[in-house]
């Protein structure tokens, strides 16, 4: 049975916005935590005899997630960087960038993927929405 995932940690823990200004040398990096709540993340407590939802690492089992940013113009990508559960926005090289073609904003979007072999989309009146992709936006502006 495919997984219907109804959370996912940190993931929305990613900032809605970045301001860029002249002279920044820092990294903006996000670590996704690989928890995650779907139909099997309960477990028995023993103290109340309930069942209790428990996220669980989704990256300690098979078909775990892939993670990746994307800038809406290719131009920006040398700027970003990615890996199986985390991502780090170069923020000085962006800002010349940006600067370099004359935006002021633009927009990154950061998609986390389940495989569809193994995790479903969907909605249900009892079960509520569950997903297999989600994804979070930042906004990227230039304050200078």
């Amino acid at each position: 049975m495919e997984r219907r995932i109804t959370d996912v940690g940190n993931f929305g823990d990613i900032i809605d916005d970045l301001i860029l200004s002249s002279g920044e040398t820092e990294k903006y990096t996000f670590t996704y935590d690989g928890l995650v709540i779907d139909q099997y993340a309960n477990i028995f407590d023993r103290t109340t005899g309930n069942f209790v939802t428990s996220p669980y690492n989704a990256y300690d089992w098979e078909d775990a997630p892939t993670l990746s940013i994307t800038a809406e113009d290719e131009a920006y990508s040398d700027c970003l960087d990615y890996t199986v559960n985390s991502f780090s926005i170069d923020k000085e090289a962006l800002y010349a960038a940006m600067k370099a073609k004359g935006d002021t904003e633009i927009t990154l979007t950061v998609t986390l993927s389940f495989p569809e072999r193994s995790a479903s989309t969907g909605e249900d009146p009892y079960l509520g929405k569950w997903y297999n992709t989600w994804t979070e936006t930042i906004t990227v502006t230039i304050d200078d």
